[in-house]
This record gives C-alpha cells, structure tokens and sequence, in this order.
C-alpha cells in the first residue's frame, strides 16, 4: 500500500472519530434544549390549572354567598364557572397528553442517551486505540528494509506518526496564531467526548500525571477525584431519567459533583480547532474523564478558525 494510501485510509478512520464525537454532543445537546422546553411547557399547564382552580374555588364561594333575591348575580357567577371548569378540564387533558407523550419520550430519550455517554465514547476509545496501533505499526514497517525508500514516517511526510492527529491540528493552530490568521468565535457551553480531547500534558508538562503532586495540587487527593469520576456516571443516569441538575443539587451528596462538573464560576475552557480540542482550564477534570472513558463531558468552548482572506 502507497502513502497516499495509508494517509487517505487514516483520514477516514479520524473522520470517523471526529463524527462519532460530534454526535455524542449534539444529541446531549439536543436531549438538554428538548428536556429544557418541555419543563417550560409542563410549567405553563401547571401554572394555568393552578390558576383556573383558584379562579373555581373563589367563584364557589360567591355563588354560596351570593343573596337569593340576586338571581342575576347568582347565573352570571354560575355562567362563569361553566367556563372556568371548561378552561380547567382542557387544561387536565393536555396534561394528561403531555404525561403520555413524555412516558413515551423519556424511553427514547433514555436510549439515546445511553447510545451518547456510554456506547460511543467506548467506539470512539476503541478506534483512537486501534489507530494508534495501526500507526505504531505502519512506522515498524517503515523502518523495516526494503527495496523503497525506507525510513519512518513523521509528522512532515504523507503518513501520521502515532497521536498526531490532535498534535498537528494544536501545532498548526499555535503557528497560524502567530502570524495573525486566526480568529475566535464566542465560547459555548456544550458536550465534548473525551477522545477528542488532546491529552493535557502534551500541551503542558506541567500538566502530566505522573507528575508527584498532580492529584494533591488542589488540595485534593486522588481517591476524592476517582469518587468524582464515579459520581459524574451516577449523575448522567439520573439526567436520562428526567431529572434535572437543579433537582439533583437538592441533594447533598450529588452537590459537589455536580459543581465539580457543571461548575458556572470555574467550568472546563476548551479550544477548538479543525475537529481536536486542547485545554485551556480544567486539566485534572479532562485527565480524570479520559482515565475513566466517561466519554462527553460539559464545557465552554472557544472555536478557532482560519480568517478568510
């Protein structure tokens, strides 16, 4: 096989991966703004019958007390509560409509979900994983004697050396930066798949974990990350269910994973760039979801692009 063959052949395989990752946060995405305009809707019905029974109740009481001689009084109030137990029955169908829908929906919802923060991420692992040996393999076989050319493939030639794709990407970002050809679009909050995410410490040494205190920079120790780790899946499956980050917050012992996670003061800053994203704030979270495949996680993301010229 030329190297033609094997770049073209690899650029499928990370496309593949960067589509696979851009699912995972939109569907999350779309699952979060859906599950956000339905409790708008179950609010309003709720507010409205909460009103019409209110509005029932007092009219209930105006007829009881309404004198015998006011028969005008007394149909008028009585004309009215006709109308108000009208308002308030179609309001209890609708109710009873958005209920079944929901039953229904929650069960897709659940699936698709379960699809985006558990199977593909451990597609996505597994093809980045089998990349890597197809990579490793590709420069043993480079090296190797033989009637080409010979020599081992490396970041400047038509082959990708192993873990270049998100490498490249950050290199060639970093270097269109300094000349001037980069912008930034406004930073975003969304669901971004671990995989896609370039390891901390390639960016930074600083950040690499096997540094001695990595794990206790913060004061923190490396169990209490690990329950973090724990605590994100616990929380992603009681979001499948229905529930909501405000709901869960109610309790104790869900609060500080989700502040850890979800926090509005100090969330995960991602850049990205040409489909690989690197860290800008959040290095212990993102090496925490990517030794746990936790697969996407929230974060506010910078996107860099080339200015058009």
């Amino acid at each position: 096989m030329s190297k033609g063959a094997h770049l073209i052949s690899f650029q499928v395989l990370r496309g593949l991966g960067e589509s696979l990752g851009r699912f995972s946060s939109k569907a999350l995405e779309g699952l979060g703004g859906i599950q956000a305009e339905t409790r708008r809707r179950v609010d309003v019905l709720e507010k409205r019958h909460a009103y019409y029974t209110e509005e029932l109740h007092y009219l209930r009481r105006a007829y009881e007390d309404a004198d015998d001689d006011e028969e005008d009084d007394r149909e008028a109030i009585l004309h009215k509560m006709e109308e108000v137990e009208e308002d308030l029955r179609e309001v209890q169908y609708w109710m009873r409509q958005v209920e079944e829908c929901l039953v229904q929906y929650m069960r897709h919802a659940r699936a698709v979900h379960d699809i985006a923060t558990t199977r593909t991420p451990k597609a996505t692992h597994f093809l980045h994983r089998k990349l890597s040996e197809l990579y490793a393999y590709i420069n043993t076989q480079a090296d190797a004697p033989s009637g080409g050319s010979g020599g081992r493939y490396s970041a400047g030639s038509s082959a990708v050396s192993t873990g270049s794709a998100h490498t490249a990407a950050y290199n060639d970002f970093r270097q269109q930066h300094r000349d001037g050809n980069v912008r930034f679009m406004p930073a975003r909050e969304v669901y971004v798949n671990e995989g896609d995410i370039m390891s901390p410490e390639h960016t930074d040494a600083e950040w690499d974990q096997r540094q001695a205190n990595f794990w206790t920079h913060h004061g923190n120790t490396f169990e209490g990350y690990n329950e973090m780790a724990d605590k994100f899946r616990l929380i992603q499956s009681h979001l499948a269910k229905g529930k909501t980050l405000d709901e869960l917050r109610l309790d104790e012992s869900m609060r500080p994973a989700i502040e850890f996670w979800w926090s509005k003061s100090e969330p995960v800053k991602l850049y990205k760039y040409k489909g690989s994203y690197w860290v800008d704030s959040g290095f212990h979270r993102v090496t925490l979801a990517k030794n746990h495949h936790l697969g996407a996680i929230p974060a506010m993301v910078t996107e860099a692009e080339l200015k058009k010229s």
